[in-house]
């Protein structure tokens, strides 16, 4: 069989295949993987972690501590049912919250909730002045 000089062998297949059977857009020291493999066999890097209770974070009995694997932001997101913890919304992109002293993980947040937080500068009594401001306006009513 005489080859293209475009053709590419599938390193998860090994089969030899025209370059329209692989993505162009592959970052280089990637793998090339044909559009089949890619659909049918292919995970994100560190979605099965061989080891997924190796480190203390994912003993329930331990509070989550950040930085987490791949492994436990899935195990906090099912935890927190895929849901902001605030407004309780489902969001495509949830942010892990976490006390920045401790590192313990507080719960996930959208981005809207959690630049909120950010501004706020996690701070209860500026939360708590804000509350008061919002239920209290200083203007008189007209």
């Amino acid at each position: 069989m005489v080859h293209d000089r475009l053709d590419r062998v599938c390193t998860l297949c090994d089969r030899t295949l025209p370059a329209a059977h692989f993505r162009f857009d592959t970052p280089p020291g990637a793998p090339p993987m044909c559009h089949r493999c890619r659909r049918e066999r292919w995970v994100p890097p560190g979605y099965l972690d061989p080891h997924p209770n190796a480190h203390p974070v994912a003993v329930t009995a331990r509070a989550w501590t950040w930085p987490c694997s791949p492994y436990q932001k899935r195990q906090i997101r099912a935890a927190f049912g895929h849901r902001c913890a605030i407004c309780r919304r489902s969001a495509r992109r949830l942010a892990v919250d976490h006390d920045h002293q401790t590192n313990v993980v507080r719960g996930l947040l959208c981005t809207p909730c959690n630049q909120g937080l950010g501004m706020f500068r996690d701070s209860v009594a500026l939360l708590r002045g804000a509350i008061a401001y919002l239920t209290t306006p200083p203007m008189p009513k007209a």
